[in-house]
């Protein structure tokens, strides 16, 4: 009875044990994600995260992984083939790779850059456009705080290039949120500033994109796109050092 027993244990035990454990999501900014590596990102992403997500994403269902696949599948492919594709797992890089060919990021960049930084590429273009919509006296206002933060060296806005400002700006942003959305709110709408990188991203994707558009190359483009600049800004906050 003692030795059945016994041998029950061990079953039980080497069951226990043979179960893989969930996989950690492993951050890398040198990576194409594979769709493994978005779902342990998925996982391991806080309901405020998945919650901003799912708000960049336009939908209205659960703050869930799996809810979170499927509304990008159904934003990122033609609504046609959607019942034939799968939302298991999800090819994130091929998404982002296509949003930012449609966004204007030269083809070979967008075909060799790592996940991380090609969603970066999106997130440039995100704050150029943002640059590009401020009114004069809001660009001086911006470029001044920022001079002063020691992020820029020009003392006027009109010496600054796109490019130069919005990897600027994004730096600015990941430190100083909320100021850099106050400065920012002149785009075209008013701008909640809020807390938290998390909970300040939304207002500035959703209202500067309802405001005038951001991105002109479809619907679906515009809110895939605002879906990469969420997943680009909850990376740098939790990885990027």
């Amino acid at each position: 009875m003692k030795r059945s027993r016994f041998t029950a244990l061990i079953l039980i035990l080497v069951i226990i044990f043979s179960v893989p454990a969930e996989a950690r999501y492993v951050f890398s900014q040198t990576r194409k994600d594979t769709p493994q590596n978005f779902n342990e990102f998925l996982n391991e992403c806080s309901t405020e995260d998945l919650q901003l997500m799912r708000q960049a994403l336009k939908d209205d269902g659960d703050n869930t992984p799996s809810n979170i696949r499927k509304a990008l599948v159904w934003r990122a492919y033609n609504k046609t083939t959607y019942l034939f594709r799968s939302d298991d797992l999800v090819d994130y890089h091929e998404i982002v790779k296509w949003a930012a060919k449609k966004l204007g990021v030269e083809s070979k960049a967008a075909d060799n850059l790592p996940t991380y930084e090609l969603e970066k590429e999106i997130v440039m273009k995100f704050f150029a456009k943002l640059w590009e919509n401020l009114p004069p006296e809001k660009k001086q206002e911006l470029v001044d705080e920022m001079v002063k933060e020691g992020y820029l060296k020009s003392q006027s806005w009109s010496n600054i290039n796109y490019g130069e400002i919005a990897e600027q700006l994004w730096m600015f942003y990941n430190i100083n949120p909320e100021m850099a959305l106050a400065l920012l709110a002149g785009a075209g709408t008013a701008l909640y500033v809020a807390g938290s990188v998390l909970a300040a991203l939304g207002p500035i994707g959703w209202a500067a994109i309802a405001a005038g558009g951001i991105y002109m190359a479809g619907a679906d483009v515009d809110t895939v796109s605002s879906f990469v600049v969420a997943v680009n800004m909850i990376k740098t906050k939790k990885y990027v050092k």
